[in-house]
């Protein structure tokens, strides 16, 4: 099985040079890293946004191959069910200038993602040092040391006071999550050097947090920490006499130093910063404040780190929920918190927390697979294609809608805003300002045949672009298939089907064939045509016979082989379920004979979505005239809109009108559903 994090790595080294790695490829390209992006930066410091877009696309400029590369990984991720964990490596001898930008703030602001506080994305910076790496802890419980300072003459020094009492009350708070993983101990007596010193060589600590002041110093060019004398009053202490309390530390996996500029570096030194000495000593991950930060939201960020670490037991995923939730709680400082990682996982400890998807909801498999099995041992299951099997390998159709609906002004024409990821209504509204009968069906195609280009690197585009639709789906598959043995065509091909029925207009599963080397049949449905072959009483359908050596791939609703065979507008759906009505010969006989007997497999599907209605209504009308009792599946992924109140009438629907068809719904990805379906059979 797959991890549930791809790793994308981008090296920085200089205003106009960097390489992106992802899944064994490499891209390299030019960032516009130039005086006119940092004059452009501080204007939009105020607007985390703005300064994140304008930061995204310098640093992944359109129409060059790192935008390539990060498109690309983001497909990867999403087909694959995982999420995309980008590091951030700038180079030692890159420009200083590039060490101080706030890299929290990146925003792709085309697919509406901030990579440091997405679920789709978890990021961190990474500093390269001539130190191996360290395995995660082998022990349980790890051990956790907190030290709070709070000298008493804070006030002489400008600085507010800490109440310590009640620092002490929030953390304990904030650590609850992580008991059962962490064995936690506070720092008794007041914390100076000697004292911190001494509990981290007796206590064989694996993770400290340190919530201190940070001061800044212009003078000595350093940030020092605010910690306590033997007396109780502070102590200023410099980043080198701070990175000696750790000096030869092997257990250490993680630091969080939670104290203001702790990982400032303002002083053209990549490893200047409180946060960065612990990095060149050998860290795996240290997080650290890259300026000033309010009691507010120091609170904020570990109320919510040390509950996702607990949640996902990683900490760059921990560090990205808690700069999520920190702005959902409307903090100003979300992005204030950085992290330095270089554990390639971002664990602390050996453990199965956070392995396992917390979006899946659990099914009943011993309901579902083993009389599915049981059916697919008779070559009596059809399965049904539909557009979710496509995540990252195509343009969603809901990007498409909503794309169109800008591009056409939609709301212009008061039509109900909800209605903007509804594609059947929103091509019905293209044609028609159009006035160009099948405008939208030959836009859509165009729109499939550019997003594919997209992910080509530049200097190919033009010898791809000359390839038809069925040779680019193929060049994309492969590269999938190649490196990914549950994708879930790849599955569908190997499970050796008779017929595999589509709603989706792609060659992705012909492809996926192909690459096993399977013959197959390819047919679509001429709904809004004439069937005849020329021969009296036939229709040119008659010929095709599934089988699981020579399967039939057939296009329910068209495919990209033609535009106008498309079922794709509000109208189009309707037709096709009046002509399928009344005229069955429009679906082959040997595929009527097939369902009148087969369980019925229904992937990638919404259940709210027209297509899903249409062709359900379509077979369900049959479904009325067959006596076999038979059940369908409907595979129903936990991150759609779909409900089980939606589900429910559904299943009431069934139950009256279909009495010889039962509904069992899978509540999980169309990836672990097949992973699933491979293992039982």
């Amino acid at each position: 099985m797959l991890e549930d994090y791809l790793d994308c790595e981008l090296y920085l080294s200089g205003f106009n040079q960097a390489v992106l790695r992802v899944a064994g490829s490499e891209y390299s390209g030019k960032p516009r890293l130039d005086e006119d992006l940092q004059r452009r930066l501080l204007q939009a410091a105020l607007d985390d946004t703005q300064y994140g877009s304008l930061l995204f696309d310098a640093l992944l400029p359109s129409n060059d191959d790192l935008s390539v590369g990060y498109r690309e990984a983001l497909a990867i991720a999403r087909h694959s069910d995982r999420r995309l964990r980008f590091r951030l490596n700038i180079d030692l001898n890159a420009p200083s200038q590039l060490h101080g930008l706030s890299w929290e703030l990146l925003y792709d602001a085309r697919d509406k993602i901030s990579l440091s506080r997405g679920r789709e994305t978890i990021f961190s910076r990474y500093l390269g040092v001539n130190l191996p790496p360290r395995d995660v802890v082998d022990v349980s419980p790890a051990r956790l040391l907190v030290v709070v300072s709070a000298p008493t003459n804070l006030p002489q020094y400008g600085l507010p006071t800490i109440d310590k009492e009640q620092t002490l009350d929030t953390l304990r708070e904030a650590l609850a999550p992580i008991y059962n993983h962490m064995k936690v101990e506070f720092l008794s007596g007041n914390a100076t050097k000697a004292s911190i010193y001494q509990r981290l060589v007796e206590g064989a600590f694996h993770a400290v947090h340190i919530q201190a002041h940070g001061k800044l110093l212009a003078s000595e060019r350093a940030t020092t920490l605010v910690l306590e004398k033997d007396n109780g009053e502070a102590d200023f202490v410099s980043e080198q006499m701070f990175a000696d309390l750790f000096q030869g530390e092997r257990l250490l996996r993680l630091a969080t130093l939670v104290a203001c500029h702790s990982a400032d570096n303002k002083f053209n030194d990549p490893f200047g910063g409180l946060g960065q000495t612990l990095v060149r000593l050998g860290a795996p991950a240290v997080i650290a404040m890259r300026n000033s930060v309010s009691t507010t939201a120091a609170a904020l960020f570990s109320k919510h780190f040390y509950s996702g670490l607990a949640l996902t037991g990683r900490v760059d995923a921990a560090a990205n929920f808690s700069r999520n939730q920190m702005r959902l709680a409307e903090s100003t400082e979300w992005s204030t918190p950085i992290l330095y990682m270089r554990s390639r996982e971002g664990k602390i400890w050996n453990s199965q927390v956070g392995e396992a998807r917390v979006d899946e909801v659990a099914s009943d498999s011993s309901a579902i697979f083993p009389p599915l099995k049981d059916m697919f041992d008779q070559n009596r299951v059809v399965p049904f294609i539909g557009p979710g099997i496509n995540s990252g390998l195509l343009i969603s159709l809901g990007e498409i809608s909503d794309k169109w609906a800008k591009q056409f002004n939609y709301e212009k024409y008061n039509y109900p805003l909800n209605d903007r990821n509804d594609l059947p209504r929103i091509a019905q509204f293209v044609e028609t300002i159009k006035e160009y009968p099948r405008y939208p069906h030959a836009e859509i195609l165009r729109l499939l045949k550019a997003d594919l280009l997209e992910r080509e690197k530049v200097q190919d585009r033009r010898a791809i672009g000359a390839m038809n639709l069925n040779e680019m789906f193929e060049r994309v598959t492969y590269r999938h298939f190649d490196a990914d043995v549950d994708e879930p065509h790849r599955i569908l091909a190997e499970l050796r089907f008779s017929h595999y029925l589509t709603t989706n207009f792609d060659s992705f599963m012909t492809a996926a064939l192909s690459y096993l080397k399977r013959d197959y049949q390819r047919a679509r449905c001429d709904w809004n045509r004439t069937l005849s072959d020329g021969s009296r009483g036939r229709t040119k359908y008659d010929s095709l016979k599934g089988t699981r050596e020579k399967p039939l791939v057939f296009y329910l609703f068209g495919d990209n082989q033609d535009s106008s065979s498309l079922v794709l507008t509000e109208d189009d759906h309707l037709d096709f379920l009046r002509f399928i009505s009344q005229e069955k010969q429009r679906i082959p006989h040997e595929i009527w004979s097939a369902l009148n007997v087969s369980t019925l497999l229904f992937l990638g599907y919404n259940i709210r979505d027209l297509a899903f209605r249409v062709l359900f209504k379509g077979v369900a009308e049959e479904a009325k005239r067959m006596k076999q009792s038979r059940i369908a599946i409907i595979q129903i992924n936990p991150n759609d809109s779909t409900s089980q109140e939606e589900l429910n009438r559904l299943q009431t629907f069934a139950a009256r009108d279909l009495n010889n068809l039962q509904i069992r719904p899978y509540w999980g990805s169309v990836r672990k559903f097949m992973t699933e379906l491979r293992a039982a059979i």
